[in-house]
C-alpha cells in the first residue's frame, strides 16, 4: 500500500488527511497513522464493496473515509480527520438511498451543532433536491458558499443560525452511474473546510479547466485565484495520472502569504477525483 499523509493547520475544520492506494496485488495492509486505523479490518475480505464510513475513535478525533472507485473498482481511499476544538464548528454526513429511493441520513458527525443535528433527523432528499440531491442528480461534486442564504440548501435557516458557510457534496459511484451515497461536509467561516475551492472538468475534448470556484469570506480572492491558476494544473495532472486523490503541502511564495494582510496563509491542498465508471468526471480541489 502506498500512503500519503498531510497534517493541516490550526484554523481548519480538518486536522489531517491521508490517502491509501492499493498495490497491484490489491494489498491493503498498512495501518493508518491517523488514529492507527487497521486497514485489514477496515476493508474486510471484499474491498470493492467498501462503503463510506465515519470512524468514532476513543480519545482521538473522528475520521471520515471516502472511497474512490476507478472504473468501478475500489482503487484508493481518502481519510479526513476532524478537529476537536470548540471553534471548529462543522459537520460530516453520509446520505444513502433508502427504501423510498430518497437520500436519508446514515451517519453524521456534528461538532458543536446539537440543534442542527436534531433538525437533520427529520430531513430527506429526493433526487435533485438540496445539496445532496443535486450531487445525486448530476453525479458530480457540488460546492456552495453562503449556505444560510442559498436556495439550494434546504437547511438554510439552521445553517444561518449556527454560522455554517460552505458545503461540499461528494457522490460515491461504485458502479459508474449508480449512486451509493453522497458525502456532505459543512463548515463554518471560523474553521472552514478550506479557504478556496475549485472544480475542474474537461473542456474542448482533452484540456482540463476550472469552471467553478468558491471562496470563503476570510479568503483574499485575488491571491487565492492566482493560487488556483498556478498550483491546480499540477495537482489535477497528478490526479489524472494516478486516478487517486492527492494531499500535499504547498510552497509559501510571498504572493500566497496572506497573514500580513489579516488573512490566513494558504499552505496545503487536497484534490479529489470523481469517477463515473471509466471516465474521470471532475476533480475537486480544496486549499487551506
Amino acid at each position: 500500500m502506498m500512503n500519503d499523509q498531510l497534517l493541516l493547520g490550526q484554523n481548519s475544520m480538518l486536522v489531517g488527511a491521508e490517502v491509501w492506494s492499493a498495490t497491484e496485488q490489491d494489498a491493503w495492509s498498512m495501518d493508518s497513522s491517523l488514529g492507527r486505523l487497521d486497514s485489514t479490518s477496515y476493508f474486510g475480505d471484499q474491498p470493492p464493496a467498501f462503503e463510506p464510513r465515519l470512524h468514532f475513535l476513543e480519545s482521538q478525533p473522528e475520521i471520515l473515509s471516502v472511497p474512490i472507485f476507478k472504473k468501478s473498482v475500489l482503487s484508493s481511499v481518502l481519510l479526513l480527520q476532524f478537529a476537536r476544538r470548540p471553534e471548529a464548528v462543522g459537520t460530516a454526513e453520509i446520505w444513502s438511498r433508502d427504501a423510498r429511493d430518497e437520500l436519508a441520513l446514515e451517519a453524521g458527525y456534528y461538532s458543536e451543532l446539537d440543534r442542527f443535528q436534531a433538525i437533520t433527523r427529520f430531513v430527506s432528499f429526493p433526487r435533485g433536491a438540496g445539496l445532496p440531491g443535486l450531487s445525486w442528480e448530476e453525479r458530480d461534486v457540488k460546492i456552495i458558499a453562503g449556505l444560510g442564504s442559498s436556495p439550494d440548501f434546504m437547511r438554510a435557516a439552521g445553517a444561518r443560525e449556527v454560522g455554517l458557510d460552505v458545503g461540499l457534496a461528494i457522490p460515491i459511484l461504485p458502479a459508474g452511474q449508480e449512486l451509493q451515497a453522497v458525502l456532505l461536509l459543512l463548515s463554518s467561516s471560523a474553521a472552514s473546510l478550506g479557504q478556496a475551492f475549485g472544480v475542474w472538468r474537461v473542456t474542448n475534448g482533452s484540456s482540463w479547466a476550472c469552471d467553478e470556484r468558491v471562496f470563503t469570506q476570510h479568503c483574499d480572492r485575488d491571491l487565492a485565484g492566482k493560487l488556483i491558476n498556478d498550483a491546480s494544473p499540477d495537482l489535477v495532472a497528478m490526479v489524472v495520472a494516478t486516478g487517486a486523490p492527492v494531499v500535499t503541502e504547498l510552497g509559501s511564495p510571498d504572493s500566497l502569504d496572506l497573514e500580513g494582510q489579516g488573512q490566513e496563509s494558504i499552505s496545503w491542498a487536497i484534490a479529489i477525483p470523481i469517477w463515473r465508471n471509466k471516465t474521470l468526471q471532475s476533480v475537486a480541489t480544496i486549499y487551506g
